[in-house]
């Protein structure tokens, strides 16, 4: 009888161990189970982001190759077009005619009053500023703007002696070459500014003073039309005619430019 427990004991135990070998084994097995399922969903998300990659430089590269197609409208939209040498801008070698300034960037001109020459002078009623006169000569002052906005040449205390003699048909060029302002132009968008002058003959001296001479005064404007693409100057001119004022008249002629910097 007690060898009958002992046995029976002991197939418990066997029992007992091998119920907790397979709960141990099923535990892995399910531990297993749950990882290779978590890697196969990390793997399955791993493709989806790698495919969405793909797809994003894909698209990417389309719109790099659309937009070389459309570089002349978006530039004139502010865009920056790479040319097919890889440069960007314009690349003026060429001539303006063939040539495409395209960058979103800025060039800039200064605006210069160069020269100023008399094309008639002085009616002899103010004699010492007429041609009848050897010696006679203007005295201008030049009020030189851009839009407006300008400066006094050579300054408001003093004036530019110019003569023309009897046998010529108009006076030498006179320098001044000063600078009046600066204009900003976006490339690829051409930009038209108006320059003008108001020009006066200044009576100086006793002999022109005395008399009851008055100033003689005048003015006019041209437009200039800057371009950033293969324009490094640009040249205007226009007469302006003194016929305001005193009774001298006279005439002048100025030449501005608008030099690239």
């Amino acid at each position: 009888m007690e060898s009958e427990i002992l046995g029976a004991s002991g197939g418990g135990q066997e029992a007992s161990e091998a119920a907790k070998v397979n709960t141990g084994q099923t535990n892995e097995t399910a531990e297993l189970l749950r990882v290779t399922q978590e890697l196969g969903r990390a793997l399955q998300s791993f493709h989806s982001r790698s495919e969405q990659t793909m797809m994003i430089r894909s698209a990417v590269q389309e719109v790099k190759e659309a937009a070389k197609t459309l570089s002349p409208t978006l530039a004139g939209l502010g865009g920056v077009v790479v040319n097919p040498d890889g440069t960007r801008g314009c690349g003026c070698e060429d001539e303006c005619s063939s040539c495409n300034c395209l960058s979103s960037k800025c060039c800039e001109f200064d605006i210069i009053l160069a020269q100023i020459r008399v094309i008639q002078m002085q009616l002899p009623v103010d004699p010492l500023d007429t041609s009848l006169n050897p010696w006679g000569e203007m005295e201008i002052r030049i009020f030189a703007s851009i839009d407006g906005l300008g400066a006094m040449i050579p300054d408001p205390f003093s004036y530019l002696s110019l003569r023309k003699q009897i046998t010529d048909p108009y006076g030498l060029w006179h320098s001044i070459h000063r600078r009046i302002g600066t204009v900003s132009v976006c490339k690829g968008t051409p930009k038209t500014i108006l320059v003008s002058a108001d020009v006066t003959e200044v009576e100086v001296g006793l002999l022109e003073t005395v008399g009851g001479n008055r100033d003689e005064y005048g003015s006019d404007s041209a437009s200039m039309t800057l371009d950033c693409c293969c324009t490094p100057t640009t040249e205007v001119r226009f007469n302006v005619k003194l016929t305001g004022g005193g009774q001298g008249q006279g005439e002048v002629e100025l030449k501005f430019i608008a030099q690239r910097k």
